[in-house]
Parts: C-alpha cells; structure tokens; sequence
C-alpha cells in the first residue's frame, strides 16, 4: 500500500458511519407518542400544521416529487389522504404488516378539522362563546386523535416504532411549551371569570 491509498483511506469515512447515516433519513416525519401529545396539547394543535409540513418536506426531499410542502401544511384536508396512502404504500414496500383504517382515519381527521373550523367561524353569530369553544374542542381532539394514529403508522413504516430517534425535547420545544401553558393558563381564566350582564 503506498503512501496516496494510505491518506485516501485515513480521509475517508468508515462504511458503518455512512451507512448509519443513510439509516437515520427517514422518508417521514419520526415522532415519539410523548413529544407528539405534549406538543399538540401546548400548542392548541398547531403543531399539526408543522407535523404536517414536515412529512411532506421529508416526502419530497426522500423522492423528488414536485410539490409545495407549505401549502399542503396551510390545507392539509385535501392532501392527509394522498399522505396517508403514501405512508401505506411504505408499509406494504417493506412488507411491514400493520392493520389501520387509514381511508377511514383520513375522512374522520377532515370532518374534525371542519368543525373545528366552523365552529370558530360561527361564534358570536350563531353560536355562543362557550358551545363554539367547546365544538371547537371537538373538533380539534378528534383531528389530533387521528393524527396521532397515522403518526403511528409513520413510526412503524421507518422501523422506529417508538419514535425514539426524535423523542427528546429541544430548546424550540421548551420554548413553546412554556408558550403554550401560558396561552392555556390565560384561557382557563377567560372560562373562570364571570361575564357581567351588559345593562339595559
């Protein structure tokens, strides 16, 4: 071995690195079931809009298709079935059996998604604050409940059931979950306070 082979292999990355490397890109969005919830609650769901952008992101990045991962984020009803078909279609690649609805599970997800927002639409005309707060909540448990469900198909499909390789908290994180607690805090008082009847 001369002397050029020895720094070109000194240079070069061992196989094992590279190899974990290619492992650890997902075609997905990877999430542990604690960090999902947490964030979702804190947030008020909008973490669903970046949980969306993000498998879309990562789709286009992994296949090269053409597309606008920020719009499919803004109007993710008319994109979670095409998502969700995807997630199926990498199941059935790597021959991962794994039993969900996910026809079934994408409808419920819209319907929960326009209640919530009509219900958000509608308050003060023909709602009261209460009932659209409390639909709203309806709403919006029932769009995250189905998310969580082809979160965890999207775990299984890239080997990482547990969604460990994105279970801890990052400072981004802490900062809106201290963010969100407050914006809860707030709300909760807002329900708390007595509203007193305007005057006659």
């Amino acid at each position: 071995m001369n002397e050029q082979s020895v720094e070109e292999n000194f240079y070069r990355a061992p196989a094992a690195v590279v190899a974990d490397q290619e492992v650890r890109v997902h075609k997905f969005y990877v999430v542990s079931p604690l960090k999902f919830w947490v964030l979702m609650f804190v947030t008020l769901s909008l973490y669903r809009v970046y949980w969306t952008y993000k498998n879309w992101a990562l789709y286009k990045a992994s296949t090269g298709t053409a597309m606008w991962p920020i719009m499919r984020a803004v109007f993710p009803i008319f994109f979670i079935h095409s998502l969700y078909a995807e997630v199926d279609a990498q199941l059935e690649r790597e021959q991962t059996r794994y039993d969900w609805a996910w026809r079934t599970w994408a409808a419920v997800f819209i319907l929960g998604s326009v209640l919530e927002n009509i219900a958000s639409r509608l308050e003060g005309k023909m709602l009261s604050p209460e009932l659209s707060f409390w639909m709203q909540m309806l709403g919006m448990v029932v769009a995250i409940w189905t998310t969580y469900l082809g979160q965890r198909a999207i775990n299984v499909a890239v080997a990482d059931p547990r969604g460990e390789s994105n279970s801890r908290f990052t400072v981004g994180n802490w900062i809106w979950i201290v963010l969100g607690t407050l914006f809860w805090l707030l709300i909760l008082i807002g329900l708390m306070v007595p509203v007193d009847p305007m005057p006659s």
